[in-house]
């Protein structure tokens, strides 16, 4: 399996950078289906889903439970940040994969139809039309709410600091670390219940059809059982094709 990464400007095909802004929705009213934000925290003995009440949308996007759509937005205006650079120009570099401005990336129609084909109706798919600084439409992408959640990470094996029953935001532990590949066999996109970084993991046939399709905008990280400590940033083996150009 494959972890996400992070790639480069250069690296996406990017012309610059952007700015960004929604032009509905309201992502701090996106709630969970079938949940009562006040009582219930847990919904296994994994990470809890109170970042959904302190983070609205962007820490739901991260728990692994199916979001109600009501406020959930439908459009976004991008615009380069660099002003000198052609709306056209801009958005005929704009890769697959985009930065959703603090709300997980969004993905193409090419990768949520890869997503589709070997995991039919599990994973919620969310429509966003990409709208220029002049209020045309350019493209549209999808946020994607990953609804398969399992412990993949061997929380007996492996040494984690843990805050309550999640990993602490942003830590990989320095110890080793342990995969449960067998609890994932049969899946092709999900998150570790426990939370923690790099939380997006991707199947091996997923991941190649992804790099067949030359789908840019993110890096995939192979992972393996890491037996012995090493700095957090050797968490795998990044794809020769989606490598940072600094090795």
């Amino acid at each position: 399996p494959y972890a996400l990464g992070y790639q480069r400007l250069e690296d996406t095909g990017l012309v610059c950078d952007s700015t960004s802004q929604f032009l509905d929705g309201n992502k701090s009213k996106v709630k969970p289906v079938k949940h009562d934000l006040k009582k219930d925290f847990h919904i296994d003995d994994g990470q809890p889903i109170f970042s959904v009440i302190t983070h609205g949308l962007s820490g739901a996007l991260r728990e692994a439970v199916p979001l109600e759509t009501q406020f959930i937005p439908t459009k976004k205006e991008l615009a380069p940040e660099d002003k000198s650079v052609s709306l056209r120009t801009f958005f005929n570099s704009l890769p697959c994969f985009v930065a959703g401005g603090g709300m997980n990336y969004m993905a193409c129609e090419a990768f949520r139809e890869m997503v589709e084909d070997l995991e039919p109706g599990v994973h919620q798919f969310f429509p966003i039309d990409i709208y220029g600084t002049d209020g045309k439409i350019y493209a549209r992408r999808y946020y994607f709410q990953i609804l398969n959640r399992v412990a993949f990470r061997d929380k007996e094996k492996s040494e984690f600091k843990m805050v309550g029953s999640g990993i602490e935001p942003g830590h990989f532990g320095y110890g080793p670390l342990y995969y449960d590949f067998d609890a994932v066999k049969s899946l092709h996109l999900w998150r570790d219940k426990y939370g923690g970084a790099n939380n997006t993991f991707f199947s091996d046939e997923l991941a190649q059809r992804m790099l067949d399709a030359n789908l840019r905008g993110i890096q995939l990280v192979k992972i393996k059982d890491r037996p012995y400590p090493v700095p957090e940033k050797y968490l795998g083996d990044v794809h020769p094709r989606m490598r940072d150009k600094n090795g």
